[in-house]
């Protein structure tokens, strides 16, 4: 799939249509409809334009969201606790619209050689559970970190 931003579409398109094109057969085409349908060009109303990635539908932070055309929804996010007390509840940046589809989730320790053991549980729309299973040696008071990601609609 290409993305192509709307005014250079349009553009093209303006000039395109002034233009005859040989196809493989050697029949010019001067229909813009014709000649988007011999190239396999989408059609205007299919162009994704560059503003369905910016703007609201993004959030570029450390704990954030990108919203896609068509309606998907990823978000990512880092939580820091402390071990003994790293399980409980994390927000979504936005809630999901309808469903969150999964969350997956890495470990990464900030004090000492283990790693903290975790998973997910209770993924709803606006949030998701983590209970820690286990933290290796360095035992409770020492600080942790967990990245994760999720898809929803």
């Amino acid at each position: 799939v290409a993305f192509v931003e709307k005014s250079a579409f349009d553009s093209l398109a303006s000039t395109v249509a002034n233009c005859t094109w040989q196809i493989g057969n050697g029949s010019g085409v001067t229909d813009p409809a014709a000649w988007r349908t011999v190239l396999s060009v989408p059609s205007t109303s299919q162009v994704v334009e560059e503003t369905s990635f910016t703007g609201t539908n993004q959030s570029l932070g450390t704990d954030g969201f990108q919203k896609l055309p068509g309606g998907l929804i990823i978000q990512w996010g880092k939580v820091i606790r402390t071990l003994g007390a790293f399980s409980g509840p994390v927000n979504f940046p936005i809630p999901f619209p309808n469903s969150c589809f999964s969350v997956t989730n890495g470990n990464s320790m900030y004090s000492g050689p283990n790693s903290l053991v975790t998973r997910t549980r209770a993924i709803s729309a606006t949030q998701f559970t983590i209970e820690e299973s286990s933290y290796g040696a360095n035992g409770p008071g020492s600080t942790a970190s967990m990245d994760w990601i999720a898809i929803g609609y």
